[in-house]
């Protein structure tokens, strides 16, 4: 066989076979299936900004928060009554009930079972590990002072989601795709302006003249820190 043959049957194997991959192609078109895109490549970045916020910096944040809480008080003119650490005499009985713990004075309450405390009731309702970072100081110091569900839908109104008190995946999204700084200014602005019409639930006081000046300030420096954490990364 001369090399033209040879050749010449090579050419018409290739033709063969173009016109079998066309022909299969057309009758996969006329059943209505499809050809099926290669995955795109992954964003090495997808994903980045969830995974910064399922920082878990609870122990950071409750020893903050104890600075500012301070240890045992019991003001006649405070809502909360008698607390050891802000811990109220009556949450904290309800927590022990809960657990099927013996009851105690709240003034026996140590700072080891204080956290636990904080960790159950304020900082998993919250979603805090969940939270951009400086955001969760915010709230989770908001939860703390005025209730979980005032402290929620005082972020909903900063970030623009639906204000229900309760936090879910929706409110963290939204979270997420709002400034942090921003939203840890409107949060703050809102707990001051509920601060400063506060009263007490049994005269109707107003208690800003009371503890306006204390409140001012804890709100800074919350606000301050928090905004410093976003900023910084903080850990």
């Amino acid at each position: 066989m001369t090399i033209c043959e040879t050749l010449k049957r090579l050419l018409s194997g290739v033709e063969r076979i173009t016109k079998n991959m066309n022909k299969n192609r057309a009758l996969s078109i006329d059943s209505g299936t499809k050809e099926i895109a290669p995955p795109l490549p992954r964003d090495p970045m997808a994903g980045a900004a969830k995974d910064r916020l399922t920082v878990d910096r609870f122990p950071v944040l409750v020893e903050r928060l104890r600075r500012e809480e301070g240890g045992w008080s019991d003001h006649p003119k405070d809502n909360g009554g008698r607390t050891m650490f802000g811990v109220t005499e009556a949450n904290y009985h309800d927590w022990l009930k809960d657990k099927g713990l013996p009851q105690e004075p709240v003034a026996r309450l140590k700072w080891a079972r204080a956290k636990d405390f904080y960790r159950e009731r304020y900082w998993d309702v919250i979603k805090g590990p969940q939270l951009p970072v400086g955001v969760d100081w915010a709230v989770f110091d908001a939860a703390v002072n005025s209730g979980p569900a005032r402290a929620a839908e005082w972020l909903q109104g900063a970030v623009g989601a639906k204000i229900d008190g309760d936090i879910g995946p929706r409110t963290i999204l939204a979270a997420q795709e709002v400034d942090p700084v921003v939203t840890i200014k409107d949060l703050c602005a809102a707990r001051l302006a509920f601060m400063r019409v506060a009263r007490n639930k049994e005269t109707g006081e107003l208690l800003w003249p009371t503890f306006g000046k204390g409140w001012e300030a804890r709100v800074k420096r919350v606000r301050d820190e928090a905004i410093a954490d976003a900023k910084g990364g903080a850990g």
